[in-house]
């Protein structure tokens, strides 16, 4: 973002399928897999280090990052704020200059409120149960840094050294609960995580960090489209653990 997930295919189909097959799995795997499942744990266990101290990045419960979107074109920059709160919640706030797109999941729904700022109207809409799956992946994946807990079942797969834009890194792919799958790209050297390629094919480059509450976390992102830059993120402040209102989640209304 360990045991706590697998790249095997075995499932256990009951209450206790995750205990099960947590103490099943060693004995089930085979040599091959286990030096896989090994070679996964060490990848990921360096970039989790990368990130900042244990007792730092356990401490997280909320993470906000403001900045820009900019894109590569001649279309308009927008103010960005992105919260994501545990266990898997988000809230993405853009503002231009004539509209506002508000996205959020909590632990309930996904729904996203686009505002027309110079006519003073708003639409509520829902979203979909893959944009749910997907907002919840990036909030997993923001917030527990490569450990998810045993409620976000993760499969792991190891897809061996790749070249990626004149480097050569180590590829794993992320399947978060049979739904959405990223592939991670991390240096073999400084253990660090350099890019994410989305289900969709978009492939996320991280070229800053910022340091903050004692992390090194992600301070700019360029997305990538066929090789084509579509836009650039630039944080330029996160908050660890802010203070939020109690409704900052919920649905406009409730």
């Amino acid at each position: 973002m360990h045991p706590r997930s697998s790249s095997s295919h075995f499932r256990v189909r009951s209450p206790f399928r995750f205990l099960l097959a947590g103490l099943l799995l060693p004995l089930l795997l085979t040599p091959a897999l286990r030096g896989e499942e090994a070679r996964i744990e060490a990848i990921l266990e360096r970039a989790r280090a990368a990130v900042g101290p244990e007792e730092r990045i356990e401490a997280i419960e909320t993470l906000q990052y403001r900045g820009t979107l900019e894109p590569a074109g001649a279309g308009e920059s927008r103010r960005l704020i992105l919260t994501l709160r545990k266990p898997a919640q988000q809230r993405l706030d853009l503002r231009g200059e004539d509209e506002r797109i508000l996205a959020v999941v909590n632990q309930l729904e996904g729904f996203t409120v686009e505002e027309d700022l110079r006519a003073g109207t708003a639409r509520l809409g829902l979203m979909t149960p893959l944009q749910q799956a997907r907002f919840r992946m990036n909030a997993v994946e923001n917030l527990y840094f490569f450990r998810p807990p045993l409620r976000f079942p993760v499969e792991r797969t190891y897809l061996g050294s790749v070249d990626l834009r004149g480097r050569t890194l180590e590829a794993i792919r992320l399947e978060h609960g049979g739904r959405v799958a990223i592939v991670r790209y991390f240096d073999p050297e400084s253990g660090q995580l350099v890019a994410t390629r989305l289900d969709d094919g978009t492939l996320n480059v991280e070229t800053a960090t910022r340091e903050a509450g004692g992390l090194q976390l992600t301070a700019e992102v360029e997305a990538y489209e066929d090789g084509e830059l579509l836009h650039t993120l630039r944080f330029e402040e996160i908050r660890v653990n802010p203070e939020l209102p109690p409704d900052f989640f919920a649905m406009p209304g409730e």
